[in-house]
């Protein structure tokens, strides 16, 4: 039946008075509280290591308006290198999506509404599981040692006994408890064989560590910015820690060799920059778990082409937003005489205070490129050793290109490169496997 222009009135008016439909407000349960027990909680619960909780909702509201900011920064969750598929891709991925950062913008601009719903799910931390070896730094007060290149800090290596005796075993993991965060920087452990011969002519480990020992009666351990101190022989580090780290797992059946017959050598960073840690003590606990074998063995490498005179330019400029250091370092070169059939397994970025970006990319023989890592945020609290879901294959003419990007505009004097906190790095550091 053809329509009356009374029908199509009354059909006007159902229209326009049927309201659209209202888009759903962005609420805390259904919205927030599954990306919160995803990305957040393992450190924002009652007794994390968080400064505050994010697992109610009542906690959550409260910082509704600045975590909105610090995901949109990315600067938390503190998960340093990008992670979306366009520069490797990394176990136990923390990288909100962007589509995340929008759900916590909108809840906050919206003004944090709860919505229905009960608990959020709490993660258990990460801990080092397996055999474990727990071994200690002495009860030790760093003393400030001075100079350009580490005005407030002390570097200071420590022996400790580990079971390597009558065996060649491997560390497959580890986990780093400073005893006082506020002036631990970082910690590394070296495996030496105290009767090797030492880098001196003629004389043994052993003998260059007790010489240096005696030089400073009273005082546990030896000076030591270069490695395990000047002229002890090691080759490769298979602890390293920085602030931020947890437990640290090598990839099934990959570990480090502990050489036969060897003790662990602890370097151990102190800062004192903060005059209210003077005279304070440190006594840092060192997990390790230690395999009688294993299927591949790996080579740590924490290279650093500023420190090392590598760079362009060779200090860095102040008074600077944004300014950068490169160097590019042959892979033949920062692995010495080990076999070059290998692949990367993991990376692990440091530079210092002033460290804003850092880029990592592999130089192929036959002109191609890959990207090993791209940090947008540093963060030097939240350091850690990154691993590939794939680890990543190059050749032995491959280089390892780096750029590191500063802000110096709180700086009226040039930087220098250092060991001391207050100077800076630019250091890629690699974990490197035979292939399968």
């Amino acid at each position: 039946m053809p329509s009356t222009p009374r029908l199509l009135a009354a059909s006007a008016v159902l229209i326009a008075g049927c309201p659209s439909a209202e888009p759903e407000a962005t609420v805390f349960w259904t919205d927030v509280a599954p990306l919160i027990e995803t990305h957040c909680v393992e450190c924002h619960q009652d007794g994390g290591v968080a400064p505050f909780r994010l697992d109610t909702y009542e906690a959550a509201a409260q910082w509704a308006g600045p975590s909105a900011q610090a995901v949109a920064a990315r600067s938390m969750p503190p998960f340093l290198v990008k992670d979306d598929g366009s520069c490797g891709e990394f176990e136990d991925g923390n990288w909100l999506s962007e589509a995340a950062i929008q759900t916590f913008a909108t809840w906050a601009a919206e003004g944090a509404q709860e919505g229905a719903g009960a608990t959020v799910a709490l993660t258990e931390p990460r801990v080092l599981t397996g055999d474990i070896t727990d071994t200690q730094t002495p009860n030790f007060v760093p003393e400030i040692v001075g100079g350009d290149y580490a005005e407030f800090d002390e570097y200071r290596c420590f022996m400790v006994d580990i079971p390597t005796q009558g065996s060649t075993p491997y560390l497959t993991g580890y986990e780093v408890l400073p005893g006082n965060p506020a002036i631990v920087h970082h910690v590394i452990g070296y495996p030496v064989v105290l009767d090797d011969p030492s880098d001196a002519f003629g004389k043994t480990n052993r003998e260059v560590i007790n010489e240096m020992q005696a030089d400073e009666p009273g005082r546990d351990g030896w000076p030591c910015f270069n490695a395990a101190g000047p002229n002890v022989s090691t080759d490769f580090e298979v602890v390293a820690w920085a602030p931020g780290q947890g437990p640290v797992e090598y990839p099934q059946g990959v570990g480090l060799a502990l050489p036969e017959n060897s003790v662990m050598v602890y370097q151990v960073h102190y800062n004192l920059v903060d005059p209210a840690t003077l005279g304070q003590p440190d006594q840092t606990t060192v997990r390790l778990r230690i395999e009688d074998s294993v299927e591949r063995e790996a080579y740590m490498s924490l290279p650093d082409g500023f420190l090392g005179g590598f760079s362009d330019p060779s200090e860095i400029p102040p008074g600077e937003s944004e300014t950068s250091v490169n160097f590019e370092l042959p892979l033949s070169w920062l692995l010495g005489n080990v076999p070059l059939d290998f692949e990367i397994l993991a990376v692990l970025p440091h530079m210092h205070a002033r460290g804003r970006q850092m880029y990592v990319s592999l130089a192929h023989e036959d002109g191609g490129n890959t990207c090993v890592a791209e940090v947008q945020a540093w963060d030097y609290n939240w350091q850690r050793l990154y691993m590939y879901e794939t680890p990543l294959a190059f050749g032995a003419n491959d280089t390892l290109m780096v750029e590191c990007v500063y802000d110096t505009s709180g700086d009226d004097e040039p930087i220098e490169p250092g060991w001391g906190t207050q100077n800076e790095m630019c250091l890629p550091g690699v974990l490197v496997a035979v292939k399968q």
